[in-house]
């Protein structure tokens, strides 16, 4: 019976400790199913990509009202001139989808007269002047930016 009490305590160590690895990772911030960063660091549209991939993540896909009104009051108390997130119009101008999924974007945050650069601007951000609501900028230019982590729902392991 002792035994058997043992690996019980082990196997409810396991999960908690699957638990917590879940978590977000130091410096990354929890709303709903995913974890954000929001960068300190500027670059392109394209570098930015690659950063959040590297992060294991990808530039932030904001697809609800919540989800956008989380980001917009971090990025205030960051205070930075704009985000880059992930959608873009490169593929066919005015037809604005997410790179992670190739999804048009059904939830839309667009600042006043917005998008408004055809085709010198492909690539969306959230942009300062306008609340951080959305806005259509040049992929070239540096900003900010806003990876996005994905995190498991309920699928821990019990290891051993």
């Amino acid at each position: 019976m002792k035994v058997d009490q043992n690996i019980l305590v082990l196997g409810i160590c396991i999960a908690m400790q699957t638990q917590i690895i879940q978590g977000c990772r130091n410096g990354w911030l929890q709303f709903e199913n995913s974890c954000y960063l929001l960068s300190k660091d500027a670059a392109t549209w394209a570098e930015a990509s690659m950063i959040c991939i590297d992060l294991e993540s990808r530039l932030a896909a904001v697809e609800t009202a919540d989800e956008s009104n989380f980001l917009k009051a971090e990025a205030h108390r960051l205070n930075a001139k704009s985000f880059w997130l992930d959608g873009t119009d490169l593929e066919v101008e005015n037809v604005w989808r997410w790179t992670v999924n190739g999804n048009k974007l059904v939830y839309l945050d667009w600042g006043g007269h917005e998008p408004n650069q055809g085709t010198s601007a492909n690539c969306l951000t959230m942009w300062q002047e306008f609340g951080y609501r959305w806005a259509d900028e040049p992929c070239r230019n540096v900003y900010h930016f806003v990876c996005e982590k994905r995190t498991p729902v309920g699928d821990n392991e019990i290891i051993g």
